[in-house]
């Protein structure tokens, strides 16, 4: 399943309403109301095995040194391409029991 939001808070608000836990999150580092660090950091106090990709255009060493210290799984710097968004996916997706 996939559930989409506008924002860090719709999507808070989205995953109370629906009850779904995600076992992959997407986002925007660069988002209004809660951005994507907090948006990480509310949904790691509630589901803590969340992987969480970012997909930003803060490409500076600095910044991706600050959101992999928050626990970002992975980091995509925009304009991106399918294939590595579809990379880093596989990567993190759970894999099925054989």
């Amino acid at each position: 399943k996939v559930l989409a939001a506008q924002d860090g808070k719709d999507a808070i608000e989205k995953m109370v309403a629906t009850r779904i836990l995600p076992d992959i999150v997407l986002c925007d580092w660069m988002m209004p109301q809660m951005d994507g660090l907090q948006l990480l950091e509310e949904i790691r106090r509630t589901v803590a095995k969340a992987k969480f990709i970012m997909l930003t255009s803060k490409a500076q060493a600095e910044d991706i040194i600050t959101a992999r210290s928050k626990g970002v799984d992975g980091y995509i710097v925009k304009p991106f391409t399918r294939e590595n968004l579809v990379k880093a996916l596989k990567r993190l997706l759970p894999t099925p029991a054989s």
